[in-house]
């Protein structure tokens, strides 16, 4: 099994941004190069795990912006996920 496989994140709300219409995710496995500027103490925060996020996805952060909060939220613990095999990071990981 590939480690850099991607999972499909689908939106309960599409986000519309400019003429296009995002009704779901493509989210990459991340690699060290997607979070090695990213401090552990940082990933309680939501802006810190979406910037991951739009990393995977090949999105612009700015389409994060008009995501629905309840997306949002979801797509926070999507990405956690990835990042739970660590128990260090574990540690340090927001409960949503």
């Amino acid at each position: 099994m590939s480690t850099t496989a991607a999972t499909k994140f689908a939106l309960n709300y599409p986000i519309y941004h400019g003429e296009e219409t995002i009704f779901e995710l493509e989210l990459k496995r991340p690699t060290f190069k997607d979070i090695k500027k990213i401090k552990i103490s940082d990933l309680d925060s939501f802006s810190t795990i979406v910037e991951i996020a739009a990393k995977l996805s090949g999105k612009p952060l700015s389409i994060f912006d008009a995501m629905d909060a309840s997306d949002v939220i979801e797509l926070v613990g999507q990405v956690t996920g990835f990042l739970q095999n660590s128990p260090k990071i574990q540690e340090k990981l927001p409960l949503y």
